[in-house]
């Protein structure tokens, strides 16, 4: 027969038991969450967005657009189904830097929102570009992905009009971008 006091240690056995049981599913849950966030962290660093979530990024309105113009013009209107081109066709950028002064701008008078992505002529890839810029509004500066050495680039300048978040056309503008020494 089992006394009072053995019965008592034997439920805080079980109790303890029960509680360390508890504690190391918890901590087990801990790790497997953390593991499972920190691999989907590094697959996102090393291989980036899912195209669909680069994609919805990329229609974002750009943070940096500013409402207006960037020099006082006549506007001559824009018929339906056109688009009107405002943009600095020789930016210029100091070596080092990684700052362009694309300024481009969306005149109110065009209908589409747009974006602009440059890509370098000899190796076809993107370099920078602006997120969509709605109508009335500019960008005046675009950070591009690398920095480049003093010289005269040949860029793509390749520009996506939108309506609302649809695709409605596409320019491309051949352009020199001008790196000068600091």
């Amino acid at each position: 027969m089992i006394s009072e006091k053995g019965k008592y240690s034997h439920r805080k056995r079980k109790q303890r038991r029960e509680t360390a049981r508890r504690e190391r599913n918890i901590l087990l849950l801990l790790v497997l969450t953390v593991t499972i966030a920190t691999a989907g962290i590094a697959v996102t660093v090393v291989w980036g967005f899912p195209a669909s979530v680069q994609t919805g990024n990329d229609m974002m309105p750009d943070k940096r657009a500013v409402d207006g113009r960037l020099r006082a013009r006549e506007g001559n209107g824009v018929e339906d189904g056109q688009y009107r081109i405002v943009m600095n066709q020789l930016p210029t950028m100091t070596e080092g830097s990684r700052e362009c002064n694309i300024e481009f701008e969306n005149p109110h008078e065009n209908q589409y929102s747009s974006r602009i992505s440059l890509y370098e002529t000899s190796d076809g890839a993107c370099i920078g570009g602006t997120k969509r810029v709605e109508p009335g509004k500019y960008v005046e500066t675009i950070e591009l992905d690398r920095t480049l050495e003093a010289g005269e680039y040949p860029v793509l300048a390749k520009i996506e009009l939108f309506e609302e978040m649809e695709p409605a056309g596409e320019l491309k503008l051949e352009i020199t971008l001008r790196v000068i020494k600091e």
